[in-house]
């Protein structure tokens, strides 16, 4: 929470006149080390403990409750559960767990950080100039698929779709 208070304000909180070199420094790298918190919590690689992952995302938002925080907070959650892997029964992403923690929190802002991220991972592009989007229509159509095979989790199949919408949007600007 101190990484986070280090780069965002409190609500309550005005902002300040202008930050010296030393802040905007700490800031900076505080921004960078957020952005590479990529492990997400109950994961060690094969097995899943969703009782870890609730358990962690719990005591965080309580914290950031109490620093005033939490929307930011949330959405840097989603950041991290972006990182999912895929599920290892279905093959869809994400896994079946962190599926079941965007269902029980159902909270928005959690899935305004995985979208954002999601578009985040996949960096830098590079086509040739009458390409068009087809790499964007290729990646709706994988979201599509995830999204049927998750149907059961609603929220997390309405993400899905929401993303591949997005990702539509993306490939009628390339064009």
């Amino acid at each position: 929470m101190s990484v986070i208070g280090t780069i965002f304000r409190k609500k309550t909180e005005q902002p300040s006149a202008q930050a010296d070199e030393a802040t905007v420094e700490r800031a900076t790298q505080a921004y960078r080390l957020l952005n590479d918190f990529r492990v997400v919590p109950g994961f060690d690689g094969k097995q899943f403990e969703r009782t870890a992952l609730t358990n962690w995302i719990s005591e965080v938002r309580h914290i950031a409750q109490e620093n005033e925080l939490e929307e930011i907070t949330d959405e840097y959650i989603g950041h991290i559960l972006a990182h999912s892997i895929a599920d290892p029964t279905d093959q869809a992403w994400p896994h079946s767990g962190v599926r079941d923690v965007i269902e029980a929190f159902a909270n928005t802002n959690f899935e305004i950080g995985i979208a954002v991220e999601r578009f985040n991972m996949r960096g830098v592009t590079w086509r040739n100039p009458y390409d068009g989007g087809a790499q964007e229509r290729e990646l709706a159509e994988q979201y599509r698929a995830w999204a049927k095979t998750c149907e059961r989790w609603l929220r997390t199949s309405a993400l899905l779709m929401r993303i591949a919408e997005d990702w539509d949007n993306h490939a009628g600007y390339e064009d």
